[in-house]
């Protein structure tokens, strides 16, 4: 059996989080939080893997050639990134 703490938590917290939409509990982290995934890409008729920064979201936020590239880019602009294989 576990033990409910909720006497630790602050009164205001607990109500600001007890407020929040799940849309705004989507919204944590997406400044700050990107993860890089493989794709492939075709160009001129050649596929080849390439690999995308993608926001928490999953949004494109660029496309590179090579994983610490993208990892590099997204340090560049003070986010966390982890690759996805």
């Amino acid at each position: 059996m576990t033990q409910d703490n909720n006497n630790d938590v602050d009164p205001d917290a607990r109500a600001f989080l007890k407020a929040l939409s799940p849309q705004d509990f989507l919204a944590f982290g997406m400044n700050e939080l990107a993860y890089v995934a493989p794709l492939q890409v075709t160009h001129f008729g050649v596929t080849r893997t390439a690999y995308a920064l993608r926001s928490a979201d999953g949004g494109t936020l660029m496309v590179a050639d090579h994983p610490h590239l993208a990892l590099a880019a997204a340090r560049q602009h003070d986010m966390e990134a982890m690759i996805l294989h």
